[in-house]
């Protein structure tokens, strides 16, 4: 894996924080175009950023515009997006300037547009799921009519959840219709049939059209809101079924192009076999990258970072050795409404269930609703690391029940 990058200027089209840390050390100076928002950081120099520029909303000829002259002056080598909101602009960007981005022209809008995602993938028998983009509420009647219930309601192209809803029945379509409207404001709708089987994501390195596997999570899911309640890895599969799963991600990251950079795939393995129900052009989070480096000693991140700088990085996969111990996160979610004040017994999980890492997500005066509806608004979560699979999922549930939602 070449590292030599340290004399590179960088622009950075997004707001990644974590992995924009782990990228400072490597390059030269480091630069930003995001739009704002609250996040924002104190200081430039906290995260390393020779210069930020920050927009209201970031339309692609703002970025055009402001990237052709950091570029001109800023001596540029690398134009990085690690967002797959921004890679499709960053990646044309990139291009007309000559440089190396990892994801062809047109990729990363496919697979964030899941109603193009299904079409191309059917186009080449992959994919065979009934779903509609809905422009008015004739249309809901009409997929309701063609296939009936449950159904799944979400926006065309989002991250974390949001404004996803399960309905199962007539009495629930009016609620999902107002949540979507509520939470997916100016967002298309899609609507697909509900699969019923268990949920995997499948964290994966693409290089040269080589695909290499690094882990199957297993993923346990809210009924209604499809929000995260918790991931185990490696998940409780079969050999057979684990080599089945496999060659679909694969053939599917094949038939949407994939050739370099990771990708974040999940699916459904339903009675009749595994069915995608979306990927993106990145990795994995939700405190998955930490597991996967405590059991099987591979920094995804850091991966992540050298590929899209040009390095060769499958032979690092390639050499990492698993674990035989199993890693579960659990997450806390809010179950009833109120302001909030502390969440309690966060340092009590360490000594009583000996967790690996345990911390608040949310802070003090976050408004809390009935249910968690969103990725973003879990309050809480442990992570466990155990010898036995049933143990750690267990001890790590046990854990998150031990929290208590104080509110003010």
């Amino acid at each position: 894996m070449n590292n030599n990058h340290t004399m590179d200027n960088v622009l950075l089209i997004d707001r990644c924080l974590n992995l924009h840390k782990k990228l400072y050390p490597l390059i030269g100076k480091m630069y930003l175009i995001t739009d704002q928002n609250d996040d924002k950081p104190s200081t430039y120099k906290e995260f390393g950023y020779d210069q930020i520029i920050e927009v209201n909303t970031l339309t692609n000829n703002d970025i055009i515009d402001l990237a052709i002259s950091i570029v001109k002056t800023k001596n540029i080598k690398h134009i990085l997006s690690f967002d797959d909101k921004y890679q499709e602009i960053a990646g044309k960007i990139a291009r007309m300037h000559g440089f190396w981005f990892p994801y062809d022209h047109g990729v990363c809008d496919s697979v964030r547009n899941k109603a193009v995602t299904r079409n191309i993938l059917s186009s080449k028998g992959l994919d065979n799921l009934p779903y509609k983009i809905i422009n008015d509420e004739t249309e809901i009647d009409k997929f309701i009519e063609d296939y009936g219930y449950p159904l799944v309601m979400k926006p065309l192209s989002s991250q974390g959840s949001l404004a996803v809803n399960i309905i199962l029945d007539s009495s629930e379509l009016k609620k999902a219709i107002q949540l979507f409207e509520k939470n997916a404001k100016n967002q298309i709708m899609l609507l697909e049939k509900y699969i019923i089987g268990k949920e995997y994501s499948f964290e994966c390195f693409s290089e040269n059209g080589n695909h290499e596997l690094i882990c199957v999570v297993e993923k346990f899911k809210s009924e209604v809101y499809c929000v995260g309640m918790g991931h185990r890895i490696p998940a409780d599969l079969n050999s057979s079924d684990l080599f089945r799963m496999k060659k679909y991600v694969f053939s599917c990251l094949s038939g949407l192009g994939i050739t370099n950079g990771p990708t974040h795939t999940e699916l459904i393995f339903s009675p009749s076999g595994p069915v995608i129900v979306e990927t993106h052009t990145r990795a994995c989070g939700a405190h998955v990258p930490y597991l996967i480096e405590k059991l099987y000693n591979i920094d995804i991140q850091t991966l992540w970072i050298h590929q899209f700088l040009g390095s060769t990085i499958i032979d690092e996969i390639k050499k990492s050795k698993h674990s035989e111990k199993t890693g579960v996160v659990w997450f806390k979610h809010s179950n009833k409404a109120g302001v909030l004040d502390h969440i309690k017994g966060i340092s009590e999980t360490y000594n009583t269930f000996g967790v690996l890492k345990a911390e608040a997500i949310q802070t003090k005066f976050k408004t809390l609703e009935n249910f968690t509806k969103r990725s973003e608004d879990r309050l809480a979560y442990v992570i466990v690391v155990e010898d036995d699979h049933d143990e750690a999922l267990n001890k790590a549930q046990t854990a998150i029940n031990s929290l208590d939602v104080v509110y003010i």
